[in-house]
């Protein structure tokens, strides 16, 4: 494994923490600007892309004002967000769906049955809306 200034520099397939703490070593050893040139450098020659698919990992690249440059994985990192919330990890989103979707399916069987009911009291305006039913209508109305 290599060093710097006995700071080991992360493998090529290091977990995106191995990365995090890799940047504060070198940003307690060398100042914040340096850190960030060396961090970069490194990240060019042995960063692993899947980091930069991480919504947390992104976030913290941002804090740190490091652009690895890479719009593509940043874009999956916030549809893979969108997913998380989507899927109830979000706590507005899933607050939402549970009370929405039950009003929304109770109003629509409520609905429903009233047509349900109003067809069954008068059937006539089942049977105009096919053909057939219409169709009927209009030969009883000839005779």
């Amino acid at each position: 494994m290599n060093h710097i200034h006995h700071i080991p520099i992360p493998a090529a397939g290091a977990a995106c923490q191995v990365w995090r703490d890799y940047y504060r070593l070198l940003s307690g050893r060398f100042g914040a600007l340096h850190a960030r040139q060396l961090w970069l450098f490194t990240w060019k020659h042995r960063g692993q892309g899947t980091c930069t698919s991480d919504p947390v990992f992104r976030r913290w690249l941002e804090k740190q004002q490091l652009d690895v440059g890479s719009t593509a994985s940043g874009f999956v990192a916030d549809i893979s967000q969108i997913g998380k919330n989507f899927m109830g990890l979000g706590k507005n989103m899933s607050r939402v769906l549970s009370i929405g979707l039950p009003v929304t399916l109770g109003l629509t069987g409520l609905a429903f049955v009233y047509l349900l009911y109003q067809a069954a009291k008068r059937p006539e305006l089942i049977a105009g809306l096919h053909p057939a039913g219409r169709s009927a209508a209009v030969l009883k109305s000839l005779s």
